[in-house]
């Protein structure tokens, strides 16, 4: 499936960042393969844990890998108006203004 595939890519270079970040070579050493599946565990709950907490599964918030900013806007900008809108009548109810129910119509 080409969408299992995207998120491997995409948890192969969060892995490869948290490496970086942590100072650790890709590969562990070769004496054992415990430390490599501990090691493997560890990545995949760090990604796990940033993937939520930057809801980076949500399609209409996150780039494809690869993909434009133009084609991630024209994908998305929909999304975006929503949520611009949303924002927009949260303010005005705090301010006491009037929130319009469908400011498009």
């Amino acid at each position: 499936d080409d969408d299992d595939d995207d998120d491997d890519d995409n948890d192969w270079m969060l892995a490869d960042v948290i490496s970086e970040e942590e100072g650790e070579h890709a590969e562990a050493a070769p004496d054992g393969k415990e430390k490599r599946k501990k090691k493997k565990e560890k990545t995949r709950d760090k990604i796990n844990r940033l993937r939520e907490e930057y809801n980076l599964d949500e399609l209409e918030r996150t780039p494809e890998v690869g993909e434009s900013m133009a084609d991630f806007y024209s994908r998305t900008a929909r999304h975006w108006e929503a949520k611009a809108a949303e924002a927009v009548q949260a303010v005005r109810a705090t301010e006491g203004g009037c929130v319009v129910a469908n400011p498009s119509a």
